[in-house]
């Protein structure tokens, strides 16, 4: 596993999503995939019939096909302190 300093989205007509950045694949389920990205952020992509492509771990790319319904970023919440003292 790497930690890559960036990652980047391609969604292909909701039936297609191609990331690149992805440093580990934590759960795969046909409705629901977890993936960790660069930043310590996870990664959430929820639809239909989700299949995992090709991940190649030294460069970060995934590609995953489904119906894409919902993305959601999560993790390492920042206080409303440490967001003042910025």
């Amino acid at each position: 596993m790497g930690e890559f300093a960036e990652h980047a989205l391609t969604i292909k007509q909701r039936k297609r999503i191609e990331i690149s950045g992805v440093s580990e694949v934590k759960t795969v389920g046909q409705e629901r995939i977890v993936l960790a990205v660069s930043g310590g952020k996870s990664l959430l992509i929820v639809g239909t019939n989700l299949k995992l492509g090709a991940f190649n771990n030294q460069t970060g790319n995934l590609c995953i096909d489904g119906t894409i319904n919902e993305i959601k970023y999560f993790g390492e919440k920042t206080s409303f302190i440490k967001k003042l003292l910025k």
